[in-house]
């Protein structure tokens, strides 16, 4: 159950419907629902306000991309699922504080609860 002001990401289903049971294909809903922009991550260097120059997913993406595509240096900005799953990205939202879901081997996602901490 989604809270209100909670933001999620979805993939609609064939019938439009977002998890939360809302029509994506109707008009009172376009103030809520939002088709996802891909916008890419273009890890940082050592340089102020410099990237690498290409996406985290895809080297030959370059910087400035084709009209419509979209480049950050801020990870938590990402919607790009492939350089989401990037080590770049990862790193980068290690070190901006941000818990990352772990993939196996098989690209399956595992949670597991945070562990608490004992006194």
């Amino acid at each position: 159950m989604t809270k209100p002001g909670q933001k999620i990401e979805f993939e609609a289903t064939k019938k439009g419907l977002c998890p939360c049971g809302l029509e994506v294909s109707d008009p009172k809903n376009s103030g809520v629902i939002f088709e996802r922009v891909a916008i890419h991550f273009d890890a940082p260097t050592q340089f102020v306000h410099r990237g690498t120059g290409f996406a985290a997913c895809d080297p030959l993406l370059k910087v400035p991309g084709p009209a419509g595509v979209m480049f950050t240096g801020d990870p938590t900005c990402v919607t790009c699922p492939a350089c989401k799953a990037s080590e770049s990205c990862k790193l980068a939202l290690e070190k901006a504080g941000v818990p990352t879901i772990p993939t196996d081997a098989d690209g399956m996602k595992e949670w597991k609860p945070p562990v608490k901490p004992t006194a």
